[in-house]
């Protein structure tokens, strides 16, 4: 029986972009969401649910996003409308295995059964947000050398007002680190802010990986900025590229769930062009990184 995530869920429009992307191309970091009567969103974390107000997201949907754009794997991230529940990205594994990898943000009761599962699937890190409940404590940071024994890497969502409270557990990680969201930095204090300065303390290590993406959020900005090119990231983002290329990844953030209306996916996949203006650059962030960090095979050759 075909699985309802395989089915498109929207019409939604998917313009055209003016960057070609190299093949092998990956989509560092992307979300599903719903249906609500086979994955439930919780209410704990946002008080409310993205179908509510944005709608459903199926593997069917990510396949059209991806063929408009030409993206051949992606990153699938849990969200955080799914709380604890992993249940969608082992789903979504187990349908497209050799086109996906995953994160997730599991309780941190969960079983080393239930961890070998998981790897087994294609899940190759775990994240934590600062934002939503998971506190530093003993429980992450055993959480995080519980997963480092299986090859997983630990993600950090940080805003700059919570990073001294993680800075530590960041440091301390074993193995691949993640920094989603270029780390949250103020593109007003640019350079000069701790998060920067900490972003490229925790690059120089050789075993961290910053994702350029969210950059419409207002934790970017002094408000929030939906009116697209988002020019004021484009200098930081470019110089983060330059400096650590081997680094950096890209992600869309697709689909956007807490937006509305939705910034356009071709300017937003465009802005490469901006940070990455090299044809090389661009492959590295595509292509070669996402392939180091998450274990896809060299495209090309057999998974």
């Amino acid at each position: 029986m075909q699985s309802v995530m395989l089915k498109p869920s929207d019409d939604r429009e998917y313009l055209p972009a003016k960057i070609k992307l190299p093949p092998g191309a990956c989509d560092s970091h992307f979300h599903l969401l719903g249906p609500q009567d086979l994955f439930a969103q919780s209410l704990r974390v946002h008080g409310r649910r993205p179908d509510e107000y944005s709608g459903v997201t199926t593997i069917g949907d990510w396949f059209r996003y991806q063929e408009a754009y030409g993206f051949d794997r992606g990153l699938l991230v849990q969200s955080t409308w799914h709380d604890t529940s992993y249940e969608q990205v082992l789903h979504a594994l187990c349908l497209v295995p050799d086109r996906m990898r995953g994160v997730i943000r599991p309780q941190y009761g969960i079983t080393d059964r239930e961890l070998e599962i998981l790897n087994g699937v294609g899940v190759v890190g775990i994240r934590f947000q600062a934002s939503h409940g998971q506190n530093v404590d003993n429980s992450a940071g055993n959480m995080i050398r519980r997963v480092h024994e299986l090859g997983w890497g630990a993600h950090f969502v940080y805003r700059p007002h919570q990073l001294e409270g993680w800075r530590e557990q960041i440091r301390n990680a074993p193995g691949t680190v993640v920094i989603e969201h270029t780390g949250y930095i103020d593109v007003t204090k640019g350079k000069d802010s701790d998060s920067y300065r900490f972003l490229c303390e925790m690059l120089d290590t050789g075993r961290a990986y910053v994702k350029l993406s969210s950059n419409y959020s207002k934790d970017h900005h002094v408000k929030p900025r939906m009116n697209p090119p988002f020019g004021d990231t484009i200098e930081l983002s470019r110089s983060i590229a330059e400096a650590y290329p081997d680094r950096v990844l890209y992600g869309s953030d697709w689909p956007h769930s807490k937006w509305n209306p939705k910034p356009s996916d071709a300017i937003m996949i465009d802005m490469l062009l901006h940070w990455a203006p090299e044809e090389e650059l661009r492959r590295k962030i595509l292509v070669d990184n996402p392939e180091a960090a998450f274990g896809f095979p060299k495209w090309g050759q057999p998974g």
